[in-house]
């Protein structure tokens, strides 16, 4: 555009300087021509250019509007590619929380799809108006065209009629009447009319040259014009066919926009589903892992407990060792200083007065309390060594519950890794569609940068070819510019400008508006490569998605043929056993049996309402228990944290009964006091059984003293093990006395008795409320089991009935197919010669006797068995019948008879 405009000023420059080379030939009246024709060629451009201007102010709008449009999508799609840029640029690092990385993919791709939507539909819209401007611009064009061809066409008969009749013949005229003057004044004689002859002669013949050679400059002038012309026509038909393909490829972009907004809803609706199978099998997963969450964390709580406990158990050991060491330094003291016994007698007398009565012959004999004191170190190593062993095995059970939680540990580690290497591949999957759209709009950006260089190059030959035709122009117009009227010239060349510049401001807003379309074509381009590459993404993802629930449902539905068809074949098996025993049984049911059946029933029934009450009431003092537990548990907590919000601090406590607590409470603990007389924290170990009497035999005080740091205070909260009743008494009977390096003030020991009162109270009531609870558990445990003996016995006698009638159908059955022929010979046989032995098993195999048959006739057999086996050698008779041995391998075994029936025992 600014090459037209340039070529337009050009050559208005080079027309005004001609023209006022010759401005002083021109002629009044010449003026009055130029100015009429100036007026209306000024008029009828006037309203050429109002019409244009409104025209123009449509065209800027709408053009303006499509430029924002064009920024607000470009926006968009910067802000799509920061935020999938900043989506994989969190997911890198963040690989410990792969559930919930996936869950926010899934829904940034939902979010994706939804602004994909939006955008389409803008783009509708812009296109719609687009399509309404191009259809605007062609109409405009086409009548900026007609005007301007109309006036090219006035111009060239107004140049061609003003040169004429404004140029030649007013010259003539003035260049007659010189000459006449001239000729006048210089010959008088000579007649007017010679001279106006020679003049006219003259005067034609340059008339005769001129009009050579302005015809011969119009003619030149009239090919470039038409030259023009059909350049300018060339060019209107170009841009009309470059209109055309892009109107086609818009047509095409929207066709192909509509069917992949319907590919968008139709894989819209499939990322739903696979979403909301995603959920709910991330919901299971979450689930599984809170369960083994829980899992792992109650056994890090039993462990910790567990390891609670062996830690006191080696501090009571630690104990015991020192109390020994403390017991062979008195029984070398005692060896070595006998002095000094009446005074080890008289303590141990003040430490034991209350529970022994043997410390009265300790002093009266104190040469057996060398013996005793050895015997109770004896003992305490004996104990040492029970320890030792039980620590030993509760070393074993921790090892295999450790082992146990490894491998838990070890399957929830590789639940885990397969979770992580799901998501894993789920990003690798979205990195490669995010590289995928970054070579796509690689591509395109490539693809705009030639066709920019392309358009550039176009523009440099395009202008270049404009400077050599304006240069041109400005020569030849240079040539006429001697032979033509300045002032009509400079109306007509305003009139020219004026045209011009119309046509340029037409060429202008029709070139803007063609390189507005170019970008918003370029634009949709780029967003609808943009939105294939995710469609074909999420596509990709759909895919997997479908081909991994089709083959989970073919593998479910082939499972659920082939349990379906063992289950038929297994129904169907047992319904004709069914039925062949049901025409069995309506033979052969015993009313003993149904009797039997239904008395058991009855029993069934009455156990089972008992267990149902007994249960009943089980549950509701279970719960009752439960909430009681609940009550000492939040005591024990508010006692912990009470515990907890003491600073540490060091006693020296003065115990003169620690060996007779020691030995006669199954506990020992260590009690803590602060400087200011506050109690910090308790920690109490119990043991199952009762140290052994001669532990008693301390000779000396035990003087204690433990330094406790804060951080030890949450690990010396909690209570092992139960206190039994009676321990309050003991305790308090021994309750240990300050030493004098705490403080002077005689007010801490109150204070600590009345807090350790306090403190044994409410320990106690929590021992005696767990010894309730265990022992309501073991009732509860014994009912349980006899219960399950009941009904294991129920079921025994339910099976045993059971068997008893399909032996008894059996038995029918073959019976039914007993030759009666065969039967009468045999029984005709045994008549004759009395041969029982040989003849009865098979008379019992024929009529399919029971076991209790075959028992009652050997039993009533058994005399003449005894004579027949005195006469002649008869008794010992031969193998039985296979046929038997199977019926008494179905009956359980022979029955065993009385002495003498030698042949019915094999059988």
């Amino acid at each position: 555009m600014s090459t037209h405009e340039e070529r337009f000023d050009g050559s208005v420059q080079g027309v005004t300087e001609d023209a006022a080379t010759i401005s002083n030939q021109m002629v009044n009246g010449n003026l009055e021509l130029g100015n009429s024709v100036n007026f209306e060629k000024q008029n009828g451009v006037d309203d050429v250019i109002a019409n244009h201007n409104g025209t123009y102010d449509q065209l800027s709008q709408i053009i303006m509007e499509l430029s924002l449009q064009n920024d607000y999508l470009k926006a968009q799609i910067e802000g799509t590619k920061s935020q999938a840029l900043r989506s994989v640029e969190v997911a890198r690092p963040n690989n410990g929380s792969k559930d919930d990385e996936a869950s926010e993919i899934v829904s940034q791709l939902q979010e994706k799809i939804n602004s994909l939507n939006k955008e389409l539909q803008e783009q509708r819209e812009t296109q719609r108006a687009a399509e309404n401007a191009l259809e605007h611009l062609r109409a405009e064009y086409s009548e900026a065209d007609g005007k301007v061809q109309e006036l090219s066409l006035k111009l060239i008969e107004e140049v061609v009629t003003s040169f004429v009749l404004c140029y030649f013949l007013p010259s003539a005229l003035v260049q007659l009447v010189r000459s006449f003057e001239k000729q006048s004044s210089l010959k008088p004689s000579c007649s007017l009319t010679f001279v106006a002859q020679q003049l006219m002669e003259r005067e034609i013949k340059e008339r005769d040259d001129k009009h050579v050679e302005l015809d011969s400059k119009f003619g030149r002038l009239h090919k470039r014009a038409k030259q023009r012309i059909q350049e300018l026509q060339k060019e209107k038909d170009d841009l009309e066919a470059r209109l055309h393909d892009i109107i086609l490829k818009a047509e095409q972009t929207s066709s192909q926009q509509v069917a992949a907004q319907q590919e968008v809803e139709r894989t819209r609706q499939q990322a739903n589903e696979a979403l909301r199978s995603m959920d709910v099998e991330r919901q299971q997963l979450r689930a599984t892992n809170n369960k083994l969450r829980d899992s792992v964390d109650e056994l890090l709580r039993s462990l910790e407990a567990k390891e609670s406990t062996l830690e006191g158990l080696q501090q009571s050991l630690f104990e015991k060792e020192q109390h020994v060491g403390s017991l062979e330094a008195q029984i070398a003291d005692f060896l070595t200083e006998r002095n000094k016994a009446a005074e080890t007698i008289a303590s141990l007398q003040m430490l034991l007065a209350e529970k022994d009565s043997k410390l009265a012959e300790i002093e009266v004999i104190s040469s057996g309390e060398a013996a005793r004191l050895v015997a109770a170190l004896e003992e305490a190593k004996g104990e040492l060594i029970q320890l030792k062993d039980k620590h030993e095995k509760e070393k074993v059970d921790l090892e295999a519950g450790n082992q146990a939680i490894r491998a838990k540990l070890e399957a929830s580690e590789g639940s885990h890794l397969r979770s992580e290497i799901e998501a894993a591949k789920m990003r690798s999957q979205l990195e490669f569609e995010l590289s995928m759209q970054k070579q796509l709009l690689d591509a395109r950006e490539a693809e705009l940068v030639i066709a920019k260089d392309e358009i550039n190059r176009l523009e440099k030959e395009f202008s270049a070819y404009k400077v050599r035709a304006h240069a041109l122009l400005q020569k030849k117009d240079n040539e006429l510019a001697v032979a033509r009227n300045p002032e009509q010239l400079k109306v007509h060349e305003e009139a020219i400008k004026d045209a011009k510049r119309q046509f340029a401001i037409a060429v202008e807003v029709r070139d803007s508006a063609i390189k507005d379309l170019q970008d918003a074509l370029d634009s949709h381009r780029k967003e609808i490569a943009a939105r294939d590459a995710a469609l074909r993404g999420a596509e990709n993802q759909m895919r997997i998605i479908t081909m991994k629930l089709d083959s989970a449902a073919a593998q479910h539905q082939a499972e659920r043929e082939t349990w379906q068809s063992k289950l038929d074949n297994v129904e169907e098996s047992w319904r004709v056993r069914y039925a062949t025993l049901e025409v069995e049984k309506s033979d052969h049911t015993g009313s003993d049996v149904l009797k039997e059946l239904d008395e058991f029933k009855l029993q069934y029934n009455k156990l089972k309402e008992e267990h149902d009450t007994f249960r009943n009431i089980a549950e509701r003092t279970i719960e009752k228990k439960d909430e009681v537990i609940v009550k000492l548990l939040e005591d024990n907590k508010n006692l912990s944290d009470a515990m907890g919000s003491r600073p540490e601090g060091r006693i020296m406590i003065k115990w003169p009964r620690l060996p007779e607590i020691a030995g006669r409470i199954p506990c020992f603990g260590w009690f803590l006091q602060d400087l200011r007389g506050g109690w910090v924290g308790r920690k109490i170990i119990a043991e199952s059984r009762t140290l052994p009497q001669s532990i008693f035999g301390a000779p000396r005080l035990s003087r204690l003293a433990w330094r406790v740091p804060s951080s030890d205070f949450p690990r010396l909260r909690t209570v092992a093990d139960t206190i039994p009743v009676g321990l309050g008494d003991t305790m308090h009977a021994s309750f240990p006395r300050v030493d004098q390096n705490v403080s002077p003030d005689s007010g801490i020991s109150r204070m600590l008795h009345l807090k350790y009162s306090k403190m044994d109270a409410h320990i106690l009531s929590v021992a005696a409320a767990e010894q309730q609870i265990l022992l309501l558990a073991r009732q509860q445990a014994q009912r349980e089991e006899e219960l399950a003996q009941s009904q294991r016995h129920i079921l025994a006698l339910q099976e045993a009935m059971l068997k008893e009638e399909l032996r008894i159908v059996e038995r029918s059955k073959k019976r039914e197919g007993v030759d009666m022929t065969y039967l009468k010979n045999v029984i005709l046989k045994l008549l004759e010669t009395g041969e029982v032995e040989a003849l009865l098993p098979v008379v019992g195999m024929l009529l399919q006797f029971s076991p209790d048959e075959v028992y009652f006739i050997i039993f009533n057999l058994e005399p003449f068995t005894h004579r027949f086996s005195s006469v002649g050698g008869r008794g010992q008779l031969r193998t039985p019948h296979p046929e038997f041995d199977s019926l008494e391998r179905q009956s359980g075994g022979p029955k065993v008879p009385a002495e003498g029936t030698v042949a019915w025992v094999a059988w």
